[in-house]
């Protein structure tokens, strides 16, 4: 599925922009979140695993935003660009951890078991990212770098 939604993802991104292609699959991955949730509060094995499906594009998309941010980053600065990128979503790989007890006991709260935890907190997050991305992308990043390139021509 990760690749799927690779080429779904970047296909819309080439397509009509890093705006809507990145922002869809964030709130594709933040629906799969929601239906994982669901699932495990249902005890129902086949949605679990529909939702895990669509949950990879979330997945897939974060990846691919990780490089981004370099559409507008000239050829001397990219390779800064992504290293920025990729030292950010470390942060986000060493606190996350630290938050499994908390949503631990949150998901408990709401009646879902504790290890839902997980995707209660993807699923805002996921789900924030595609809202932001919308909102506040703009200009598209993309779209501005190959009009820069048409006037290089």
């Amino acid at each position: 599925m990760h690749l799927t939604s690779r080429l779904l993802v970047g296909q819309l991104s080439q397509r009509y922009g890093r705006r809507l292609g990145l922002a869809s699959g964030f709130l594709t991955g933040g629906i799969g979140a929601v239906g994982v949730v669901l699932a495990v509060y249902t005890n129902n094995i086949v949605f679990f695993f529909l939702s895990q499906l669509i949950y990879g594009a979330g997945t897939a998309t974060n990846l691919q935003a990780r490089y981004a941010g370099t559409d507008l980053a000239s050829s001397t600065k990219r390779a800064t660009a992504v290293s920025i990128a990729m030292v950010s979503t470390t942060l986000g790989a060493v606190a996350g951890p630290n938050l499994v007890e908390p949503m631990g006991r949150f998901a408990v709260a709401l009646g879902v078991p504790a290890l839902a935890c997980p995707f209660i907190l993807g699923a805002a997050a996921y789900i924030l990212a595609g809202l932001v991305l919308l909102a506040f992308l703009r200009p598209d990043p993309l779209l501005v770098a190959n009009a820069v390139a048409a006037r290089k021509k």
